[in-house]
């Protein structure tokens, strides 16, 4: 019977997610409702919501907030943005083609908007991160 009183109250609460007219920067970033339990660790609930707004420590951020000189990364001299991170930085190749390969065997694309909004993506974004040895 909880189950079954617990999913109704998700779904009242995604109706009113949906349908509510404040919020429309913090929906801009999560537009969709994902249930707790599907991200299982905090770490990785930091770890994304970091990645998701962008408030993490890569440089492009860093230089946002004056702690950065240029806010590009050292390796390629681009700015180190989320994306950049994700899908193009040519230190993290190796890693890279292991979470894409990670990411393709799940169906999803390899967008930066997909890789932060599917929970199923989670555990493969934080591999990748720890991997790469970035702390975000």
């Amino acid at each position: 019977m909880l189950p079954v009183i617990s999913e109704h109250c998700f779904k009242l609460w995604e109706n009113h997610y949906r349908t509510d007219t404040k919020g429309s920067a913090y929906k801009a970033i999560f537009p969709s409702l994902s249930k707790p339990s599907l991200v299982n660790k905090n770490q990785h609930s930091t770890t994304i919501f970091r990645l998701r707004t962008g408030h993490c420590q890569l440089s492009h951020h860093i230089f946002r907030i004056g702690l950065h000189s240029d806010g590009l990364f050292d390796t390629c001299a681009v700015p180190e943005t989320v994306d950049h991170f994700l899908r193009t930085c040519s230190k993290y190749r190796e890693a890279r083609q292991r979470f894409k390969q990670a990411i393709d065997d799940l169906g999803i694309n390899f967008e930066t908007t997909q890789l932060l909004q599917n929970a199923h993506v989670v555990k493969s974004v934080v591999a990748f991160v720890k991997e790469a040895r970035k702390h975000i």
